[in-house]
């Protein structure tokens, strides 16, 4: 026999294609009284960028400039390392002592460097092209002279450091960045000093109003590009996709969740206390594409560092999750734990950032997902052994080792990218549900068929469902429900049970008729197809035969519930439907096996 002589060779009366379509069949019935977050595969944001080349060699040849001399690697950059350069004046002429690099120009753009003074305490900073610029006082860290059009500011970055901030909305005409050493406000030709200065580190040039991070480059300019997460509208389905390869996952179902974080992207609010660590707001764009990441930079103490939220009630039995996006930065190896006194003293998990690996995982369970330009998605998962109503609950800790809350001295400077976190009632990490000064409830997501535009596809003597799924578990997810819309758990199941195995439940009165099982990994993709008749069911799934249940009274259904069961609203999928098809006829055992190949 023929692989096509297995196909069925009826069609099927309904024919569910949620990945390719990424639409609602207009007979389906959906509902989510909140917004919630997914990728829908497309929609990328510029992240990191630096236009500029060399951007910590200023003695290297693409940097130009008369009546100068650079000195290579002549003290401390703000990064620790000794790169920085020092830019001094080479002859006493009454001149200009600059520095530039040629470029194209973007029609407006921000310019920023790390200076610290030397013998001079002024640098100014220009499109070459331009009549725009600005002056910065390196001694008292302020602004000088900003002309029309354009705007500047200064940040602290320690160690006598500024980072040197220009933005001008107008550089037509630029055709390069340009820095002069000064001596004064305003003041760009001068008398120098031989071997007088300032130090230079760190140039950047961006194609937008706000700066950045800073971003090293050498030979060639770099733009970064990071998948969005998207927001979906109340009553709006989700069709999610993997941010990284892109592929469609299809419906994306899950039950309701409450994010018990009050701030779940402004770590500098009083809300998160900070353990020897500090934070820098909004100094790269997060995985929703704004500038809003924040970075947790450790002091110079011999203890942990990292931060802790206090705000949330704990019972004790149930179990919480944790999580946070987060990105490499000076470190890599980020640990999240639940305190000793809610959870005991072995609840953590590591997490190597920079290779997108689990470290050690105590007490719990976690995750880690790629989520595109080098950010994660971290996850822990623990149960709660006692009642808390305050006290430092979750915490995300900078760590070098698998240790749990390791010491360690730090430097002042490193640190990790963070933004995105979510402390959920659960065992297991879902959408992510933004905050912003008080708890915030994604709904359940509920679809169904029903009345007539149910009983123009449906079988009752006999038929055959099949379904392409993900569970995110296997803690009695549902596939989809045939039901009688009593609530009695009566009608016709597809899901997964505790024991690993993925089954169809067939309930008549309140009675269990069948149940064919097979067996199935957590986390994975399945693909399931399962017939009914009078005295005959059985189920296949990834190609593997059940054992037929002979004794069956079908059950009466009116409806078709997709992603949840229908007695109580619950036992929801937790994942992804890619299709769903519905025979009116008994397939045969091979059959079965063929379509879930």
């Amino acid at each position: 026999m023929s692989v096509k002589d297995l196909y069925p060779a009826i069609r099927p009366s309904l024919n569910l294609d949620f990945a390719n379509t990424k639409t609602l069949d207009p007979r389906i019935t959906f509902s989510r009284a909140s917004t919630g977050t997914y990728y829908d595969g497309v929609t990328h944001a510029k992240a990191e960028e630096n236009l500029l080349l060399r951007s910590q060699e200023f003695d290297n040849a693409v940097w130009l400039g008369p009546n100068k001399t650079i000195t290579a690697n002549d003290t401390t950059a703000p990064d620790g390392t000794v790169t920085a350069d020092k830019v001094s004046v080479s002859n006493t002429s009454l001149v200009s002592k600059q520095l530039w690099q040629n470029l194209s120009v973007p029609s407006s753009g921000v310019i920023s460097v790390y200076a610290k003074a030397a013998e001079y305490n002024w640098l100014r900073v220009q499109f070459g092209g331009s009549a725009d610029y600005a002056f910065f006082d390196l001694t008292n860290g302020v602004t000088g002279t900003v002309t029309a059009g354009a705007t500047a500011s200064m940040v602290n970055a320690g160690g006598g450091w500024y980072r040197c901030v220009f933005f001008d909305a107008d550089t037509s005409g630029g055709v390069n960045v340009s820095f002069f050493p000064s001596i004064a406000d305003d003041q760009s030709n001068f008398v120098g000093t031989v071997g007088y200065g300032v130090y230079l580190w760190g140039a950047q040039l961006e194609q937008r109003s706000s700066v950045t991070a800073y971003t090293a480059t050498t030979t060639q300019p770099i733009t970064n590009y990071i998948p969005v997460l998207q927001s979906a509208a109340a009553g709006e389905a989700r069709f999610d996709h993997d941010p990284v390869t892109g592929e469609s996952k299809g419906l994306l179902i899950e039950e309701q969740r409450t994010n018990l974080v009050t701030y779940s992207e402004d770590f500098s609010d009083s809300d998160w206390t900070k353990n020897d660590s500090s934070i820098q707001s909004n100094v790269i764009i997060s995985p929703d594409g704004t500038l809003t990441s924040d970075k947790i930079v450790e002091n110079t103490s011999t203890t942990w560092h990292g931060i802790s939220q206090p705000s949330a009630s704990l019972t004790s039995g149930t179990t919480y999750t944790a999580t946070f996006f987060v990105k490499k930065a000076e470190r890599s190896i980020v640990q999240i734990l639940f305190s000793a006194s809610t959870h005991g003293s072995s609840a953590y998990a590591n997490f190597d950032i920079s290779n997108g690996v689990l470290g050690t995982v105590s007490g719990g369970t976690a995750s880690i997902t790629n989520i595109g330009n080098n950010w994660y998605r971290i996850s822990y998962s623990s149960t709660a052994t006692s009642t808390t109503t305050g006290g430092a609950l979750c915490a995300i800790v900078l760590s070098t080792t698998s240790a749990r809350v390791q010491s360690y001295t730090g430097d002042g400077t490193s640190g990790v990218y963070i933004w995105g976190a979510q402390l959920e009632a659960g065992a297991f990490p879902t959408s992510y549900i933004p905050t912003s000064g008080s708890t915030a409830t994604r709904a359940a997501d509920v679809a169904s068929i029903t009345g007539a535009d149910f009983k123009k596809w449906f079988n009752a003597d006999e038929g055959t469902v099949y379904v392409e799924a993900t569970p995110n578990i296997m803690d009695y997810t549902t596939a989809l429900h045939f039901a009688d819309g009593v609530g009695d758990g009566d009608g016709i199941q597809i899901r997964t049970r505790t024991s690993n195995v993925i089954e169809n439940l067939i309930q008549t009165n309140s009675l269990g008729q069948a149940s064919v099982s097979v067996s199935h990994t957590v986390g994975t993709p399945y693909k399931v197809a399962t017939y009914y008749a009078f005295n005959s069911s059985n189920l296949s799934s990834g190609g593997v035969l059940g054992t037929e249940d002979t004794s069956l009274v079908v059950p009466f259904v009116d409806r078709l519930k997709i992603g949840f069961r229908d007695v109580y609203n619950d036992r929801y999928l937790n994942g992804h439907i890619k299709s769903i098809k519905y025979y009116p006829r008994r397939l045969s055992d091979a059959q079965l096996q063929e379509l879930t190949q």
